[in-house]
């Protein structure tokens, strides 16, 4: 039986589908032939994907350690970029971000800072608390900020050190500006000294910025009031009981 034109147009298309998607599968069968005899066939592939060795920039810090992270950082090898991160945060302790991209070319760009400095600490070291409580060494070669006050922590824990940092990361407005921290007890919390020599028994870190504002008045009324008075001992240690102790240096 003869067939319609049609229907040997639409078996020619079938036929030559068929063989089309034969010939994709014996093509593909030889490809993984070809790979399996290979020892790492996959080894080039995912290489492509990794950052080179010394493909890594620093950015956000000085020249001078800029270049000496990027040679640290580079002598680890090749790997993804949130190992760059990774590995620089624990290998310096004093950077509080480093976030890395990939850049057009192939080169990871990564951005670095340091913590933020809001006291030295006291006793001969090089140390800095930052803006969260944490002490650290600075780099080689940083001067702390101009007008840092000094923190003698003492046997302060983290909770007393983080909430002393947030106080003096709101850059407290005191006149005169405090220039000496220490730490007393945990009843008697935090003193300070001013750069006139005043004294001030601040207790803990509650109701901090209603404290500091009463302080000022009192201090201001006070050398108002009794000019000539010199050094005074303020006690905020009973604040949240409405009282504010104030007193010229040795009187009893």
């Amino acid at each position: 039986m003869a067939l319609r034109p049609k229907v040997r147009g639409q078996r020619a298309r079938q036929a030559a589908a068929a063989a089309a998607v034969m010939f994709l599968g014996a093509a593909a069968a030889a490809t993984l032939r070809n790979f399996s005899r290979q020892e790492h066939p996959w080894a080039a592939l995912r290489a492509s994907f990794k950052p080179s060795v010394g493909r890594v920039s620093v950015e956000g810090v000085d020249e001078a350690l800029a270049r000496r992270m990027e040679a640290d950082l580079a002598a680890g090898g090749p790997r993804p970029k949130q190992r760059w991160t990774a590995d620089a945060l624990a290998r310096y302790p004093f950077l509080g971000s480093f976030d890395c991209r990939r850049g057009w070319t192939g080169r990871t760009v990564c951005r670095a800072s340091l913590r933020t400095a809001v006291a030295a600490i006291a006793g001969g070291t090089r140390d800095w608390l930052d803006d969260q409580g944490v002490r650290f060494s600075p780099p080689q070669g940083y001067a702390a900020p101009a007008a840092l006050p000094v923190v003698e922590p003492g046997r302060a824990g983290a909770k007393e050190l983080s909430g002393l940092a947030a106080f003096l990361a709101a850059r407290p407005s005191l006149s005169p500006p405090i220039v000496r921290v220490s730490y007393v007890s945990s009843q008697d919390g935090w003193r300070f000294k001013l750069e006139d020599g005043t004294t001030v028994l601040f207790g803990d870190m509650n109701w901090s910025s209603q404290k500091l504002e009463r302080l000022g008045q009192v201090l201001s009324d006070a050398r108002a009031e009794f000019p000539g008075k010199g050094r005074m001992t303020a006690d905020l240690r009973y604040f949240e009981d409405g009282r504010i102790l104030l007193r010229p240096v040795g009187a009893r």
